[in-house]
């Protein structure tokens, strides 16, 4: 898979979108090495919130002087809500994916932020996930 940026896109960021504290929790996060002892950098870190049947998703990136971010969300019933609010998000904060990722599965997202962790020059990320 492959990520573009295009730096010209009108992102979109809604605050909303953020539930911390209100419910189930996920996050995939690309780690690069820091100059700091035995620390990392997130270059990409996405988090999803579910608040009943919809899916929130909101996606940090920044590294080598890309600066972005983006919210999204998907409701309803019938297909995998995790990763259609990741892609949503994801071409909020201006990325394009080579893949369709919505609807798809955990596995989808994981790939899609090592893709736009690799277009913004970091290919030596790791991906890492994390849930409540």
């Amino acid at each position: 898979m492959k990520a573009t940026f295009n730096p010209t896109a009108k992102t979109k960021f809604n605050r909303s979108s953020r539930k911390e504290v209100k419910c189930y929790f996920d996050s995939y996060s690309a780690l690069i090495p820091s100059n700091y002892d035995k620390q990392a950098n997130a270059v990409v870190d996405l988090r999803l919130y579910c608040t009943g049947s919809v899916w929130h998703c909101a996606v940090w990136i920044n590294g080598n002087g890309t600066h972005t971010s983006g919210t999204g969300s998907a409701g309803g019933y019938g297909y995998d809500k995790q990763s259609a609010a990741a892609s949503d998000a994801i071409r909020n904060a201006g990325f394009t994916l080579s893949e369709n990722i919505a609807g798809v599965g955990s596995s989808a997202i994981e790939r899609a932020v090592y893709a736009i962790a690799e277009a913004i020059g970091h290919p030596e990320a790791i991906i890492f996930h994390a849930h409540q």
